[in-house]
């Protein structure tokens, strides 16, 4: 909250979990991947856009029987601030 906001290029690694139910259905997943991007400033106006991928696979049952999705998705970021 003290100092200058930083202006420039960063890389941002990234490890998700997640669990969702819906009655008798649930479901449970994981991901892993990377992001790089910029942040620009401008005055008190701050803009980080970044790119990158992640590899995820989740696992979701209901009544006995499940179903599985995995492989690599696109991971974007646009973030939007102010600096003071």
């Amino acid at each position: 909250m003290i100092g200058e906001a930083i202006e420039g290029f960063w890389i941002a690694p990234e490890v998700g979990l997640y669990y969702a139910s819906a009655g008798s259905a649930s479901a449970v997943g994981y991901s892993a991947g990377g992001l790089l991007g910029y942040t620009f400033v401008w005055g008190h106006f701050v803009l980080s856009l970044g790119a990158g991928a992640r590899y995820i696979d989740i696992t979701a049952g209901s009544g006995g029987s499940t179903v599985s999705a995995s492989g690599v998705a696109p991971a974007l970021r646009l973030s939007i601030g102010a600096a003071f």
